[in-house]
């Protein structure tokens, strides 16, 4: 990612009149029609407890949890160690301004002042430059792949017995990942890659087994119902 050619940009911070804990980021942006962004974040030595918001018009929304979007080393936060980068695009045939908020988790004291927020850089890019491009989420995984040298795609599939991985139409073992994700071993080049869960042969023969009992108490309710009809009730006098 060329971030030399990012536009930076210090986020200023606006507290409501009524709600002083609601902070409006200042400046926006706006995304133009079919435009993507990511947004790098430099962060400061403060407390960021409390929920960052990006929020525009036609439905627009996304929320991050801070200081910590997540439970894992590689979801958005504040921590040193953890990634600094959001993406955001604009999939409507209209520009869509972008308003960022910043909630905090508690009232700031009488008469003190959060100050900046945070520095940025803004910059645009071409999702067919990326190395993972995902044609498929469901009901089966499938991306394409750029990579000069071996590599392991991680994938968004917890790791369970019963996947199937094909790689340019070829089966491909699956494997655990360090994050417990299933995993798949690539070469160098381009390459397609298909997730699929097929399921085990235990699981497998306990679905036929299963479907052949419930059938069996279909057919013994269906008999008898249908005795029952055929069974004729004396007359009463």
């Amino acid at each position: 990612v060329a971030w030399e050619n990012a536009q930076p940009l210090t986020l200023t911070t606006i507290p409501d009149e009524n709600a002083p804990q609601w902070l409006r980021l200042d400046p926006s942006f706006t995304l133009e029609p079919g435009e993507r962004v990511l947004i790098r974040f430099a962060f400061f030595d403060k407390d960021y407890a409390g929920t960052l918001i990006l929020q525009g018009p036609r439905g627009f929304y996304r929320e991050y949890q801070m200081p910590s979007a997540g439970f894992f080393s590689k979801s958005f936060g504040v921590a040193p160690e953890r990634p600094k980068v959001l993406a955001v695009w604009n999939a409507s045939g209209e520009p869509q301004p972008v308003e960022l908020l910043f909630v905090g988790a508690a009232q700031p004291a009488p008469g003190a002042a959060f100050g900046d927020f945070a520095g940025i850089e803004l910059l645009s890019y071409d999702p067919a430059l990326l190395p993972v491009r995902t044609l498929s989420l469901i009901p089966f995984y499938r991306v394409e792949v750029k990579t000069a040298h071996p590599a392991y795609l991680e994938t968004p599939r917890m790791f369970i017995p019963g996947y199937r991985a094909m790689v340019n139409g070829r089966p491909a073992e699956v494997v655990v990942s360090p994050n417990s994700q299933a995993m798949v071993k690539l070469e160098p080049g381009d390459s397609t890659v298909e997730l699929r869960y097929v399921g085990t042969p235990v699981l497998l023969t306990t679905l036929v087994v299963t479907a052949l009992a419930w059938s069996g108490v279909l057919v013994v309710a269906l008999r008898a119902w249908w005795r029952g009809r055929q069974t004729k009730l004396p007359v009463m006098p």
